[in-house]
């Protein structure tokens, strides 16, 4: 469909902020951005599902991590509120260790994780594509 009078989008702006400034109803003040501010940027779909992906990654052993740290300090309360024989005791502080030992990895791997979707990021929003 084509304009009859070939207006520009710069002259359609124009007219409707004389139209709304003419208008005393409203006094709110239209500010419209720069030409720089409008351009769109155009990524590769791969780099979005890679985004996506890395994300979902970092969130779900996020997820994981605060649950292994609820079920430690659940743990660790019923050592310390519980009266609890030896046996007992020992089977609680081998399962505290090894809650503590796959802390540690988690907390690793949501570094890593949380570094690769940073780059990913970083190369969607910032850096051009090539």
């Amino acid at each position: 469909m084509e304009n009859k009078d070939n207006k520009t989008l710069k002259d359609i702006f124009e007219v409707t902020l004389s139209d709304i400034t003419r208008n005393h109803q409203h006094q709110a003040p239209v500010k419209i951005p720069d030409l720089e501010e409008l351009t769109v940027k155009l990524v590769r779909l791969s780099l979005i599902e890679k985004l996506v992906e890395s994300k979902e990654d970092y969130d779900t052993y996020l997820s994981a991590l605060f649950t292994i740290l609820g079920t430690f300090l659940g743990a660790l309360l019923t050592i310390f509120t519980n009266d609890i024989d030896n046996i007992s005791t020992k089977y609680v502080i081998f399962f505290v260790c090894l809650i503590s030992i796959v802390s540690i990895f988690l907390i690793v791997r949501i570094v890593t994780l949380r570094n690769r979707y940073l780059r990913v990021k970083n190369k969607v929003f910032n850096s051009e594509n090539k």
